[in-house]
């Protein structure tokens, strides 16, 4: 589809995904009266928009092309390799949705319940890891090794 896939007529964008559009094409501005770079409008995408895309509207359009792009991962049951279903990949965005809007709109993350907090914590950090393994496995290391996370949750009073 080109680098502006996301103005493709191939691609059924329903009226919400367009809006999310519009608005990055807004945020990314105009250049000399031409359109913005397309890496520029993909930036301002918001996170709604990614995590839509993973919905049943896009069930028979969007996620064939996703999942053939999706890095097969070792099965963690027997032997074989696993390729994500849109409803696995959808569950791991979602978590990883959920600690964005709290994180973003300032909202607590830490919990009374140590164990409660634990469990929310490591499920997140467990499909962060998950999903960039399935895009792209040299970047999941890299989080990996480079993630100051588990350290900065040690620290927690």
């Amino acid at each position: 589809y080109g680098q502006r896939w996301y103005i493709h007529p191939a691609i059924p964008f329903d009226q919400q995904a367009k809006k999310s559009i519009n608005k990055a094409e807004r945020r990314a501005g105009i250049t000399k009266g031409q359109a913005p770079p397309p890496g520029r409008v993909i930036a301002e995408l918001s996170f709604d928009f990614w995590a839509y895309l993973f919905t049943n509207t896009y069930a028979s359009t969007i996620w064939p092309l996703v999942k053939k792009s999706l890095v097969a991962t070792p099965a963690s049951k027997g032997d074989g390799i696993f390729v994500p279903s849109l409803t696995d990949f959808k569950r791991e965005v979602d978590e990883v949705y959920k600690l964005r809007n709290r994180c973003a709109h300032h909202e607590p993350i830490i919990k009374q319940n140590r164990q409660r907090e634990n469990n929310r914590l490591d499920r997140a950090q467990k499909a962060i890891i998950l999903l960039t393994t399935w895009i792209d496995p040299a970047a999941s290391a890299w989080i990996s090794t480079h993630s100051r996370i588990t350290d900065l949750r040690n620290t927690r009073p």
